[in-house]
């Protein structure tokens, strides 16, 4: 069977249409908090553009480790490319599997094994755009560009953090780092200790902005552009790009929030027409061990959700509840609320916990089309 395994409980509310809470057991795991922090992004990856003036255009290359190093033309078939008066070997290509390093998976690359690290004048010809871009992929190079924003999914006027970190095999000295947002906005990314940054000088590079006014839920994409000289004196570039989704709430937590007794959470949601869905992580010394949920229907009423508490959650010391918006799938709202422990926290050494008894409709369908050993 499922290592996740959930009790349905007949429901408390008595405001708005409802579905039956639910709660079960999960693996242990590190507590989220609140604002997970959403994917680290690694690139390898570098664009540089320049205008065409006769079908011709020249492009500035900082490679730090050009074998294995590709130059793939965006959106334009040039005849030849050359650098160094060395005419580099072309290709037309349809390569689904590069678009795992960030590049197109069709159009006409350049092989870089000829050239040496250091700055190359790329020169480009037979080109039919008024202006062309070039990314270079150098996958062998130990230069690492490492983005990162927080949270994932954020609601209009909140703070979202973006950081970045250059990843050398040496120090890498006096690295520029800006993000540029979809809105055209750009930040600069400081590593100098002060709010947002954490600490001066330990070569993570950090900003923050905050989200925009939306329509229900939308995303913010932003690129960040890294460029220095590495500990070698060679210059680098490095692009990588994120996205964080910002939601405009509907509905919230009510002023008076959450409160706790032995055997639930009540958590009362401000007047709201829509789907919604409370959750809460229950978590003891760290680590997450159990979860409940209860979805809700709101036609413009307010509504107090009851999640349930049982004997198996009284262990934990806090409760990280969520609420998402069904129809738009954003988080409208991320809370913490202190618990007092009413047992022991569970022993996590455990390769197994105990799991609550099904109900006799679900333990026959278990019995029935669960696993089975062979």
């Amino acid at each position: 069977m499922k290592k996740l395994t959930f009790v349905l409980l007949a429901s408390l509310l008595v405001t708005g249409s409802l579905w039956a809470a639910e709660w079960g057991l999960i693996e242990p795991a590190a507590y989220p908090g609140k604002g997970v922090a959403g994917p680290a992004h690694h690139s390898k990856l570098f664009v540089v553009s320049a205008p065409v003036v006769n079908g011709e255009a020249e492009v500035v290359l900082p490679l730090t480790h050009p074998r294995g190093a590709l130059a793939v033309v965006l959106g334009d078939r040039p005849s030849r490319a050359w650098a160094k008066e060395k005419a580099l070997p072309r290709k037309e290509f349809v390569e689904p599997e590069l678009e795992t390093m960030d590049l197109p998976g069709e159009g006409v690359r350049f092989g870089l094994d000829a050239l040496t690290p250091g700055e190359h004048r790329l020169r480009l010809q037979g080109l039919s755009k008024p202006a062309v871009q070039v990314a270079v992929a150098e996958p062998e190079s130990p230069v690492e560009l490492v983005l990162q924003v927080r949270p994932l999914a954020v609601r209009s006027g909140e703070e979202v953090v973006v950081s970045a970190q250059v990843v050398d095999e040496a120090p890498v000295a006096g690295a520029q780092v800006v993000a540029t947002l979809s809105s055209g906005a750009r930040l600069v990314l400081k590593d100098d200790g002060q709010a947002p940054d954490e600490r001066a000088g330990d070569g993570i590079f950090t900003a923050a902005f905050v989200a925009p006014e939306v329509r229900g839920m939308a995303p913010v994409e932003l690129q960040v552009k890294a460029a220095g000289v590495r500990g070698k004196g060679e210059p680098f570039m490095r692009v990588a790009p994120a996205a964080v989704m910002v939601t405009k709430p509907a509905t919230g937590v009510a002023d008076e929030g959450v409160s706790v007794s032995p055997e639930n959470l009540v958590v009362p949601l401000k007047p709201a027409t829509g789907r919604f869905r409370v959750e809460v992580l229950y978590a003891a010394e760290g680590t997450t061990f159990a979860w409940a949920q209860e979805e809700v229907n709101l036609s413009g009423n307010a509504a107090q959700v009851t999640l349930p508490r049982p004997q198996e959650t009284w262990g934990a010391d806090k409760a990280l509840v969520r609420l998402l918006n069904m129809d738009t799938m954003g988080v409208e709202a991320e809370l913490e609320v202190a618990l007092t422990p009413l047992a022991s926290p569970p022993d996590f050494r455990a390769k197994a916990q105990a799991a609550p008894a099904l109900p006799a409709s679900k333990a026959e369908a278990a019995r029935r089309f669960g696993d089975r050993k062979p």
